[in-house]
């Protein structure tokens, strides 16, 4: 697999074409531009291309959120750099992808234009919010504040990371890079027990 991939790369028939050579022109003056009439794996392979050139994160607006699976399969085949989904109805993903710009290897973004503009939690922000829980002191309102200040999506049950479940005395989470989740008991509003399940 990986000699396919490198001679995919290295044998691209974008590096061959002046309209190419253009529009990475473009790009390099930071002007934006428009890509059509190419199929998804055509698309992606251009893209891999304008990637490889330009040696920066790229950010790709799909017009549709359901196509962020077929895009990263395709990128894959032409990158080995990550391909990572940032969909609108999964902030932490989001914040997680985020977190991974402007690192020393390049990434590539996968969104609609709704999701980039959904403002998000940054990095560093996130992780000032980080709440030690400590039994006998933590309290049942500070973590409940700090779950829905943080981006975590209240639900009846945490069936994925960044959800959270108020649970008659207690409340469920999953925090984002955590196997398992989270069930904070409360004794008089105090945290009486934590553990995973």
């Amino acid at each position: 697999m990986h000699e396919i991939k490198s001679k995919l790369w290295n044998d691209s028939v974008w590096d061959k074409n002046k309209k190419f050579s253009d529009i990475l022109n473009q790009l390099r003056r930071d002007r934006s531009i428009n890509v059509s009439g190419l199929g998804v794996s055509a698309s992606a392979s251009f893209a891999a291309a304008v990637f490889k050139a330009m040696n920066r994160d790229l950010f790709i607006i799909l017009p549709k959120e359901r196509h962020i699976g077929q895009w990263q399969d395709n990128l894959e085949v032409f990158t080995s750099n990550p391909v990572l989904p940032f969909p609108l109805d999964y902030p932490t993903l989001r914040i997680e992808a985020a977190g991974k710009l402007n690192m020393e290897k390049p990434v590539i973004l996968l969104g609609s234009r709704k999701a980039y503009e959904e403002k998000i939690i940054s990095p560093s922000e996130f992780y000032n919010r980080v709440l030690k829980i400590i039994p006998k002191k933590t309290t049942y309102n500070k973590l409940l504040d700090n779950l829905t200040g943080g981006y975590y999506v209240r639900n009846k049950v945490v069936p994925e990371e960044g959800d959270f479940a108020r649970r008659g005395n207690g409340i469920d989470f999953w925090p984002p890079g955590r196997k398992n989740p989270v069930r904070v008991l409360f004794k008089d509003n105090i945290v009486e027990s934590l553990k995973e399940f």
